[in-house]
């Protein structure tokens, strides 16, 4: 688990864990205190049911500012970026959406 995110999770029950990724999932994904540090380009905490970590899903601001990219499919929705919509709010919305089919098919690994 990246440094950034170890004296949160480690000092915490495991409902605590849950309420705080519900919470700050938009965070999670694609934060400003996350991209803002330059090891970091990613938010994605992916835990299994013991509410041990998994993985920590690689989300880019820079898919989100492809001008040549339009729409992002992922578990079986669509995601269409909106006019005048910015980046870093396109990436959240594809990144909370890729956590919700991960945990809907069960494929931590995959988002």
């Amino acid at each position: 688990m990246p440094e950034l995110f170890k004296p949160h999770f480690d000092a915490m029950h495991h409902l605590e864990i849950q309420f705080y990724i519900q919470k700050y999932a938009a965070c999670f994904w694609l934060g400003k205190e996350v991209c803002e540090a330059p090891e970091v380009t990613t938010a994605g905490i992916v835990l299994n049911a013991d509410m041990k970590y998994v993985a920590v899903s690689k989300v880019h601001k820079d898919e989100a500012a492809n001008p040549n990219i339009k729409s992002w499919k992922v578990g079986g929705k669509i995601i269409v970026k909106q006019p005048n919509e910015e980046p870093i709010d396109l990436a959240r919305r594809i990144g909370h959406a890729r956590l919700q089919a991960a945990e809907a098919t069960g494929d931590k690994g995959n988002v």
